[in-house]
């Protein structure tokens, strides 16, 4: 992701621009967990990685974004093969506009039946636990070590305030991660759960970046689960916050 990033050829300008949301999609889950289980020295079958970059960002009110599609093939070549996991960064470029938002002309109604706030719970849902965790100042250090996103917004305060941050924030998907590991330590039946939503074989996991999270800090993860069991959500927020900063759904 960050070769292509830093590629001439992409729209968005990556300094200072963030993640601001990821879908990640397995296809193919039994061919996954080969892949997983096989080490690098003994990979026995065929797999590929392609990624695609856009020739054009898209307006949005905050500037333009653009979306980074990362795919896992399996095969004998890249011509015969079967996409198994596909990861989709949505990255957006802060871009101050005088007058109407970038996306005026693109702004699209609500479908039906659906909330105008995008911080709303639906109705249909039932919050059933939650569990908090830390974030020090010293961790996007060690999450951009493992992840090579040394973005300056995550590892200067001074570099984020002068990007508009109240100082050095949180990588998202490290947020991610440890709510996820904080949920299942918690109640490690949760992932069991998973067996209750249709087509588990090919599944979705869909983060959305809502607000930056400034380190340190204490988060509360809240388990939220469709009453129909057709998604599990989490609403990651500030301890003693009201609004989330991060929300995850897990179905298809």
């Amino acid at each position: 992701m960050l070769l292509l990033l830093a590629s001439s050829r992409c729209p968005v300008d990556p300094i200072g621009a963030v993640n601001v949301r990821n879908r990640f999609e397995v296809k193919d889950l039994p061919q996954c967990r080969r892949l997983l289980d096989q080490s690098e020295k003994n990979l026995k079958e065929t797999y590929n990685i392609v990624a695609m970059l856009p020739k054009e960002a898209t307006p949005v009110k905050r500037g333009i974004e653009t979306d980074i599609i990362v795919s896992i093939m399996y095969g004998v070549s890249p011509t015969q093969s079967t996409e198994i996991y596909r990861q989709t960064f949505t990255v957006l470029e802060f871009v101050k506009t005088a007058g109407q938002p970038l996306n005026a002309s693109k702004q699209t109604p609500p479908e039906s039946g659906k909330s105008h706030d995008p911080d709303a719970t639906s109705a249909r849902s039932v919050s059933t636990m939650s569990t908090s965790f830390r974030m020090e100042r010293h961790d996007p250090y060690g999450w951009a070590a493992l992840c090579k996103d040394y973005n300056p917004i995550h590892m200067s305060p001074t570099v984020a305030r002068l990007f508009g941050f109240k100082g050095k924030i949180a990588h998202g998907n490290h947020v991610v991660a440890k709510a996820v590991e904080s949920v299942l330590s918690e109640s490690p039946a949760w992932i069991d759960d998973s067996k209750d939503i249709p087509g588990t074989l090919q599944f979705a996991m869909e983060v959305v970046f809502k607000r930056p999270i400034t380190v340190p800090c204490e988060l509360v993860a809240t388990q939220i689960t469709q009453r129909d069991k057709s998604a599990v959500e989490f609403n990651i927020a500030l301890k003693g916050g009201t609004k989330p900063s991060v929300t995850v759904i897990w179905g298809n």
